[in-house]
């Protein structure tokens, strides 16, 4: 059993899908906490970057095994370890999350649910939302429900904008998965081009990166006029405050 932290609760934060994304988030959640400044003001986090998750979209498509037994297993070693909540560091990976929820007994935060709430208190302005994704994001429509219910509407790129959007994420030359924490230019490019041409006949008041690997890629820096935020800087924000850090990097 782990070490309980006495002043927060430890953060449980299952990643491996893909391995740099949670890098990413871990990043995210030191940054963000700004009153810190010796280690023990920054709450336990309990990082479990499992690689050997059966691909998400592999077993949607019907080319391989469910994640679903894994991913479960995962967060149960994680709460044996000693987390007091867990998150999931993967998008997609919450088509799932029924069958998730039924086979273990962390509690978990959802990231697309966690999203829509943040949005909704911290951006209350932003109505028009341009989702950048996977496809089976958008298909089995995790964001759908946490956004409308919260006054926001989803704006989708096109077809062509779309395919741009999986070969950033996707490709093995230039793909974000294949270059890892070196993001390359032209996986940014190409995602940026996409808001630029969505926005050009399309109301919008922002990019929301719903996908880890497009959360490293893009950031919350804006494209143009076009306001962009990160879906796991938000993941992140709730994160510590769950935890019990007060004093964190403001919006």
């Amino acid at each position: 059993m782990a070490m309980k932290s006495v002043k927060y609760k430890t953060i449980g934060v299952l990643g491996g899908m893909g391995p740099a994304a949670s890098w990413y988030f871990e990043k995210v959640l030191m940054d963000l906490n700004t009153a810190a400044v010796v280690d023990q003001d920054y709450p336990t986090v309990i990082h479990f970057s499992n690689s050997q998750i059966p691909g998400r979209i592999d077993a949607l498509l019907g080319k391989g095994i469910s994640p679903v037994s894994e991913i479960i297993s995962s967060f149960e070693k994680l709460r044996v370890m000693g987390a007091d909540f867990g998150v999931m560091i993967c998008n997609t990976a919450h088509i799932y999350w029924e069958e998730i929820l039924k086979g273990t007994t962390l509690p978990l935060l959802h990231l697309p649910v966690e999203t829509g709430v943040a949005l909704s208190s911290t951006h209350p302005k932003l109505k028009k939302i341009l989702l950048l994704a996977t496809k089976q994001t958008i298909e089995f429509g995790i964001y759908r429900e946490p956004l409308i219910n919260n006054g926001i509407e989803i704006i989708l790129p096109d077809q062509e904008g779309q395919s741009i959007v999986s070969e950033a994420i996707f490709n093995l030359s230039y793909g974000i998965k294949a270059t890892r924490t070196r993001v390359s230019e032209k996986a940014k490019a190409d995602l940026r081009s996409v808001v630029e041409e969505v926005a050009k006949t399309k109301e919008i008041d922002c990019a929301l990166c719903g996908c880890t690997e497009i959360s490293m890629a893009l950031g919350q820096e804006p494209i143009g006029e076009i306001k962009v935020i990160d879906a796991l800087h938000l993941l992140a924000r709730k994160c510590l405050s769950e935890a019990g850090v007060e004093s964190i990097e403001a919006d």
